[in-house]
């Protein structure tokens, strides 16, 4: 058979494509089994407090979860955890490839008696990073304002984490990535470690525990709504019981 290498072999396309059962099937068949393993994953099903959850704005979010509420919103698309899961796996593999004397890489912290897995710390420049992968349209809009109150609390809390370690942490970092960008587009925010800011919000943390060991229920703390409410384990737009589920609003 002679070959024209001059011209690219292609598939003949049919005027319009056929509808395939099969590829349906397994279309439906994956995004279920992806679903399951995102939603069974060990940081999925978490229980206690984390650092990352301890600047969410939303007190009765938290409240449902120290209560031990279960979650009655499934429907949150796991793609963008899986994402950001492998891009610090991948940021994990690169980093344990140069000095491990320098780098301090997931490490597992607690402060206060919260824990959490500081992502990166560079001990020459004494520089603590947490990653965060998003759209670049939404680095885009950071670059204008700042990151949202729940990052910069965490990485506070990070920081005084890692000085409980022993380390000294003179400059902590949020470094966001995009998911659909280039490495160019990459943003970081930083600021100096202020450990106020992390007692702060554990003191919140604690009084909220004191408040529901009491007897209130998450009912009996106001919520803040606002446009990540629909991304809430807890949220229900119908809703008529507030101990259960949240309207995003006051009952």
């Amino acid at each position: 058979m002679s070959i024209d290498f001059q011209q690219p072999l292609q598939l003949d396309e049919p005027e319009q494509p056929a509808f395939d059962p099969i590829s349906a099937v397994l279309s439906d068949a994956l995004r279920e089994l992806i679903y399951t393993g995102a939603t069974n994953s060990a940081r999925s099903l978490q229980t206690d407090i984390g650092i990352s959850e301890v600047g969410t704005e939303c007190a009765r979010q938290l409240a449902y979860k120290i209560a031990g509420t279960p979650p009655v919103n499934l429907d949150a698309d796991p793609m963008p955890s899986i994402i950001g899961t492998g891009f610090h796996l991948h940021m994990e593999k690169i980093f344990r490839q140069l000095d491990p004397r320098r780098w301090l890489i997931e490490t597992p912290v607690a402060y206060r008696g919260v824990r959490g897995t500081a992502d990166l710390f560079d001990r020459r420049r004494r520089l603590l990073i947490d990653w965060k992968s998003t759209s670049k349209a939404k680095i885009n809009r950071l670059r204008k304002t700042e990151p949202p109150q729940q990052a910069q609390v965490q990485i506070q809390i990070y920081a005084a984490a890692m000085a409980e370690l022993g380390e000294t942490v003179e400059r902590c970092a949020l470094a966001y990535v995009p998911r659909d960008g280039k490495l160019d587009d990459l943003w970081v925010w930083s600021a100096v470690p202020d450990r106020s800011i992390a007692d702060t919000w554990i003191d919140r943390l604690e009084a909220l525990h004191d408040h529901l060991a009491q007897g209130a229920t998450p009912a009996d703390i106001t919520p803040t709504p606002g446009l990540l409410c629909g991304y809430c384990a807890h949220h229900a737009p119908t809703s008529t019981d507030p101990t259960r589920a949240c309207l995003g609003r006051n009952l």
